[in-house]
């Protein structure tokens, strides 16, 4: 159905979304790393899922790893986790017997991350190799490794670029500056440096895609709606999957699909959104509401935080601000003027333009 809880699996459910399918695809016949990247919710998850059960059908592993932590016992329970995916599809007892820190008990693999015994990543995946079968891994949300274990992941990465002729990988990303640091592809001492790895951004649903997008919905499970509530439901939402596919799941529980479901929906979204930038500075917020109210030069961004805060802000300090909010897709820099990038956001403090 359009609209589920879940990631999509089905070609039939992802809506509008053939193009960059096709483009997946190609990507990944003549290539050995794939970026996939976009703002949060726009639909990354449910093309790469869809993707793995309609294209590849088997030897695939899609993992998580915004909860790899910070450890080596993390990361190696990550790739136990890819490991014992691919183990539904070929036995690999026998292919990673005789390794030291592997153990396959069932459909189960399990890596050992201790200093004396910690499996070799590179042994284990030429093994996987060895058996000749395109094998797809998707790496989601990868911009949060960092340090040492970051460190792994390039290392198996460029390994497998290098050695594994069968062994795809694809990475995805929300916060496109942040895994640009993650992956160094321009530091000469980054083991990924000079690999050549295509990215295929998915942008959000046009105004005319994103109202077909929800009366196709509505239509599949026989809900009456009309139009101009439609349009006011992507005046708030934007075209962003996620969010228009919350919207079509509380019109469905409360069997009616409303104006006043589409703000409950934005001021949802507004106010995740907001949370997540808090999260990393208290002082965010502020700098997106000098944006909202039109602020958008370096100089103007300046005064109105200072106002605000009621203190001196050092350049280096509000440079920091800045680079941080771009590398993490809140905002982007064009012509020396800055602009909110999150739709939802923008829409939330751009309200500020008009008080």
């Amino acid at each position: 159905m359009l609209f589920s809880p879940e990631p999509k699996t089905s070609r039939k459910d992802l809506f509008d979304r053939e193009k960059e399918l096709d483009t997946l695809d190609k990507l990944i016949k003549t290539n050995k790393i794939i970026l996939v990247t976009g703002i949060r919710r726009v639909g990354k998850t449910s093309l790469i899922n869809v993707y793995l059960h309609e294209f590849v059908k088997k030897n695939f592993a899609l993992v998580d790893v915004r909860t790899s932590g910070n450890s080596f016992r993390e990361i190696y329970d990550t790739f136990s986790s890819v490991l014992t995916k691919l183990n539904r599809w070929t036995e690999l007892r026998s292919v990673l017997r005789g390794i030291r820190g592997v153990s396959v008990f069932g459909s189960g693999v399990s890596l050992s991350w201790g200093k004396e015994t910690r499996a070799n990543l590179g042994e284990v995946f030429d093994r996987i190799d060895s058996l000749g079968n395109q094998t797809v891994i998707a790496l989601d949300e990868a911009q949060r490794l960092r340090g040492s274990v970051g460190q792994v992941v390039l290392d198996i990465l460029a390994h497998c670029y290098d050695y594994c002729e069968n062994i795809r990988f694809v990475i995805t990303g929300s916060e496109v500056g942040l895994l640009e640091d993650f992956l160094k592809l321009e530091d000469p001492n980054s083991p990924l440096f000079g690999r050549h790895i295509p990215e295929l951004r998915l942008e959000g649903f046009n105004r005319k895609h994103s109202v077909s997008f929800l009366s196709n919905g509505f239509e599949e499970v026989g809900l009456a709606y009309k139009e101009e509530v439609l349009e006011k439901a992507v005046e708030y939402l934007d075209g962003i999957a996620g969010w228009l596919n919350e919207f079509g799941l509380r019109c469905i529980e409360k069997r009616v699909v409303s104006e006043d479901v589409a703000r409950e929906v934005f001021e949802l979204a507004a106010k995740l959104e907001l949370d997540e930038v808090t999260k990393f500075s208290k002082n965010y917020p502020l700098l997106l509401e000098a944006l909202g109210r039109g602020m958008n030069r370096w100089s103007q961004i300046k005064r109105y935080l200072e106002q605000r805060l009621e203190r001196t802000l050092n350049d280096s300090e509000l440079n920091r601000y800045l680079t941080n909010l771009i590398k993490r897709g809140f905002v982007e820099k064009k012509n020396e003027e800055y602009t909110i990038l999150n739709p939802i956001l923008a829409k939330h403090f751009g309200q500020l333009r008009v008080l």
